[in-house]
């Protein structure tokens, strides 16, 4: 029996038979071959032949031949065939060579003469795990495989499905291939962190890398740090001018040098744009239009045709006069110029010019940190109008793209200073070519506003401080009609920022008159109050409508903010009452300083740019900060340089003086700051004057010993104040009595800002030489001292509704629980050449007519409040033998008392509620009270039409003096009338 075939295959068999056989005949064979297959074969004459079969199975069979010649007999043999399993035969090719990186890609075979399938496993000798798959038939496969750089042996093995496996082997070489550098084309600028950025590219995958710079420029080879995305960045400092070849070089980890690669670093000096601060551009008049302009005092300027410089047009200021050409300038209330054709020409730049601001140091300063003419341009503009007006940011591109065109630099640097910065913001925002600003570094910002320019444009400022050739009535008159000085008043964001963060910092505006709404509105109401326009204030809103936005969308620009400190600067206004000489309330104005630049607040460009802030100590704004130090700092800040920011912080001190008179203050060293009235000195940065309105002021920006002189100017009273503040918190306030002043008053005293201390205030009224008054302030700290609640006071309620006949004993109450009342009064008639003050409670006699009653009181903080009531009054005359003065009499007689009351019109007044008495020197009634009577016997009678008689009788009195008093009392009538009684 055959066995079961173990798999399939083609097998072929072949064998050579022969027999023997001694007859000469002819044969026949046949065969079978034990698979169930059989053979014949007619051999003639041939003793020999060849077998041959195929078999489809592994197997052992066994073969029978018979071989049977022509007669018929035959002869038989057998022998057995094993068919055995076949092990394949495989061709992987030889060994080779390639190159890191590079795919291996060849054709692979085996042989086998067993059917399929075949199993084929590859290892690829690098550790990656084995490649397998099967064949069913086709007996060649491809190898496909990546190699890292390196030497691996290749096995291919072919196992068949009876585990027959053969396995060919070859070396495979793969090269290192050495990285391939790429480096960006760098923009690098003078002094400037330039940033070099590249690639690198490598086959390798799990290789290391190394890297190394030489910046070309002689200084020491840099390592790089490679990112795992085999990119490098490294910032890098060129110190001139030039194109510096800078070379990088790469090493993998099995010691691949990348070929060097370079990039040519063409180093040029970052361009850079100034803007100027208000007030900071020449403006002229180019046309000569002829115009005329309200000069503010009711009468008008006229142009008259002129042409040439209108700012700053020094020849035309006189302090004296009001025709000082200042007017030009002006806009109407709708926020139009009046002259339209001004432009601007140039920078205000002069040296020695009597005008805070001018920016003399500019371009020296420029030239010797590098910058030629051709690196830089200056920016004039109309200051007069909005920031953000469209031409002036059309006018910016324009000189960017020249100057970009020009240097060939693909970005420029921009400084600013003052409304420059408001500028600056505009363009930042709306610019075509703002994307191309790189740095901009802002002097002196106020992008929320600041204080000193709402005080400047309600009340006035000196235009230049010292000395003072624009008065500030002047200034006021001007400023407040500008739209570029109002966007300089505190925004609402000032407001939110202020009131809602720095609960300590004072608010810019304080209205305690009542008479304005709180908060941003009251503000806004106290600038329409001194004329300036709906327009122009609806228009600054506009501005600042992207206070809290406008830094988070101006793009990659870098926005530095450089605010000098250190310097006293205005932080609030507060508008309050205070008691006239004519009994009326007058408005005080009080300004309170806090740290700052001299003009803006420290913070003024509020919480969202507190970390772009630098604040450098001492730096002035209008002086020191657009000079060598301030713009020091700038440079460094466009080198990338920037300095640590100062964290001092300053108190303040300040003397204020009201008019009529000025004040000179001098440090230990004798240098002087302020005015006597004539000459203006400046000799010492520890101190800054200013004026506000009325108010002069010397700010004491360095803690030490002063000396104040304070100088009449005119006829009338001086009040002086002293005042410290800690942290932008009042906590000492000095407040001096009045002093009478003439234009010969001469005034000393001395401060200590160390110790908030004021001395006496030793006072020269007529100028002779010899102190008529010595004075101590009133000095309060703490709560005190920042009292901004008036004493509340309460006139007596019976002057409420009632008529007064003849007088009225007047009484009145004040409280104020935080610096306590220091003096009441009550005035009849404030204001006109009648009135009369009372101060304390008094008998005060009316004629017939209506009156102001006017009831004042004021704190120890110099605040004061007032009441006013109207009294109707109805006059009381006396006849004979009293008239209208006393009566003197003997002693025992009957005196006849007689009068008629009127009301002013000369209506008469009869009614029966008067009450008369007779008072001793104790004020004792030792006669009386008599009441109404029939005739004049029994009481107080009416005689005829409207004469009231009564006779008073003196029996029992001893000669003396006494008191007669005759009162008047019912629910809508009022009074009391007293004449003095001489008896003998």
């Amino acid at each position: 029996m055959a066995q079961e075939p173990r798999t399939s295959c083609r097998v072929e068999f072949r064998r050579q038979v022969s027999f023997a056989d001694p007859d000469a005949q002819t044969w026949h064979a046949s065969a079978t071959f034990g698979d169930g297959s059989s053979a014949s074969f007619d051999l003639g004459t041939s003793k020999s032949f060849t077998l041959a079969h195929t078999y489809a199975a592994l197997n052992t069979y066994t073969v029978e031949v018979v071989v049977t010649d022509s007669g018929g007999a035959s002869g038989t043999d057998h022998f057995k065939v094993e068919v055995p399993n076949q092990t394949p035969a495989v061709n992987a090719g030889s060994d080779t060579t390639l190159f890191e990186g590079d795919r291996l890609i060849r054709t692979a075979s085996f042989s086998d003469l067993d059917f399929g399938p075949w199993l084929v496993s590859i290892d690829y000798g690098d550790g990656s795990p084995p490649q397998q798959f099967g064949v069913d038939s086709n007996q060649s496969f491809t190898l496909d495989h990546v190699y890292e750089a390196g030497e691996f042996d290749v096995a291919v093995t072919v196992a068949d499905s009876l585990h027959a496996s053969a396995t060919q082997r070859f070396h495979l070489t793969a090269r290192n291939v050495p990285p391939t550098v790429f480096i960006e084309q760098p923009s690098a600028y003078l002094d400037t962190e330039t940033e070099l950025r590249g690639s690198f590219a490598d086959p390798g995958t799990t290789e290391t890398f190394t890297g190394t710079i030489d910046f070309g420029d002689q200084t020491p080879i840099a390592t790089l740090t490679l990112g795992a995305d085999r990119t490098f960045t490294i910032k890098h400092r060129y110190l001139q001018v030039g194109i510096f070849e800078a070379h990088v070089t790469i090493t993998d980890s099995n010691h691949g040098v990348s070929p060097t690669t370079s990039v040519g670093v063409f180093v040029k000096r970052r361009p850079l744009v100034f803007v100027p601060g208000i007030i900071g551009s020449l403006l002229s008049a180019p046309t000569g239009a002829d115009i005329q302009i309200p000069n503010g005092h009711g009468g008008m300027v006229r142009t008259a045709g002129y042409t040439g410089e209108v700012w700053p047009h020094v020849v035309s200021w006189d302090p004296t006069s009001t025709e000082d050409f200042f007017d030009i300038l002006k806009f109407t209330t709708d926020g139009l110029p009046y002259y339209p054709d001004i432009i601007a020409t140039g920078l205000l730049d002069a040296d020695g010019l009597p005008v805070d601001g001018t920016y003399f140091r500019l371009e020296p300063i420029l030239r010797a940190a590098g910058y030629r003419p051709e690196d830089y341009r200056i920016f004039p503009y109309d200051w007069r109008y909005s920031a953000a007006r469209a031409s002036n940011v059309q006018r910016l591109d324009g000189v960017i793209e020249e100057l970009m065109s020009s240097t060939g630099a693909d970005s420029i640097d921009i400084v600013a200073h003052s409304m420059g910065t408001l500028l600056t913001r505009a363009y930042l925002l709306t610019g075509a070519q703002r994307s191309k600003v790189a740095h901009a570094v802002l002097l002196g910002s106020l992008q929320l506003g600041t204080p000193d320019a709402m005080a400047a444009a309600a009340i006035g400022d000196c235009l230049p401080p010292s000395p003072c050739l624009l008065q500030p009535s002047e200034v006021q008159d001007v400023l407040h009609t500008l739209p570029g000085a109002i966007e300089f008043v505190p925004s609402q964001q000032y407001w939110a920022e202020f009131k809602g963060q720095d609960p300590d910092h004072a608010i810019p505006f304080v209205d305690l008159q009542r008479r304005r709404p709180a908060g941003y509105f009251g503000q806004r109401d106290f600038l329409r109050s001194h004329d300036v326009s709906d327009p122009v204030l609806t228009a600054a809103e506009r501005f600042h409508d992207a206070d809290r936005s406008w830094l988070d969308a101006i793009g990659s620009t870098q926005v530095t903010f450089e605010m000098g400190i250190g310097s006293c600067t205005t932080g609030q206004v507060v508008e309050y009452s205070t008691e006239s000489a004519t009994g009326l309330a007058a408005t005080g104005v009080r300004r309170i300083p806090v740290d700052g630049d001299g003009r803006v607040v420290r913070n003024a460009n509020g919480s969202a740019a507190e970390s772009r802030v630098i604040f450098v100590d001492g730096a002035g704004h209008a002086n020191t900060l657009i000079q060598d130090l301030g713009l020091g700092v700038a440079l460094e800040v466009l080198h990338d340089r920037a300095p640590a920011s100062s964290t001092a912080t300053h108190p303040c001190g300040q003397i204020q003086v009201h008019s009529p008179a000025d004040v000179v203050v001098s440090d230990s060293a004798g240098r002087r700051t302020g005015s006597d009235g004539h000459v203006f000195f400046n000799d010492s940065r520890a101190a800054s004057y200013g004026r506000f309105g009325e108010m002069k002021y010397v700010d004491l920006n360095t803690p030490g010993s002063y000396t104040a002189e304070v100088f009449g100017t005119g006829l009338g009273e001086t009040s002086v104040d002293v005042m410290w503040t800690t942290a932008s918190a009042l906590v000492t306030l000095a407040i001096y009595p009045r002093v009478p002043t003439t234009p010969a008053s001469r005034g000393t005293f001395s401060v200590n800002t160390s110790a908030n201390a004021a001395g006496e205030l030793l006072w020269d009224t007529d100028g002779d030489g010899t102190v008529d008054l010595r004075v101590s302030p009133r000095v309060l700290s703490g709560a005190a001292a920042r009292d901004l609640t008036p004493p509340v006071v309460t006139p007596d309620p019976q002057l409420d509704g009632r008529t007064v006949i003849g007088g009225l004993r007047l009484t009145w109450a004040a409280t104020d629980p935080e610096s306590g009342v220091v003096s009441t009064a009550a005035w009849i008639d404030p204001g006109t050449s009648l009135a009369r003050r009372f101060g304390v409670s008094s008998l005060v006699e009316f004629t017939a007519g209506t009156h102001s009653v006017e009831f004042v009181a004021e704190d120890g903080a110099g605040l004061a409040s007032f009441e006013t009531r109207t009294v109707t009054a109805l006059g009381l005359e006396w006849t004979e033998p009293l008239g209208s003065g006393g009566f003197e009499g003997n002693a025992g007689r009957s005196i006849p008392v007689k009068f008629t009351i009127r009301a002013a019109d000369g209506t008469p007044f009869v009614r029966q509620i008067a009450t008369l008495e007779i008072r001793d020197a104790t004020g004792r009634t030792v006669v009386g009270p008599i009441g109404s009577g029939t005739n004049p016997s029994n009481g107080i009678a009416v005689v005829g039409n409207d004469m009231y008689h009564a006779g008073v009788p003196t029996a029992g009195l001893a000669p003396g003096t006494y008191e007669l008093v005759l009162r008047f009392d019912a629910s809508d009538v009022t009074g009391e009338v007293h004449r003095t009684l001489t008896l003998h």
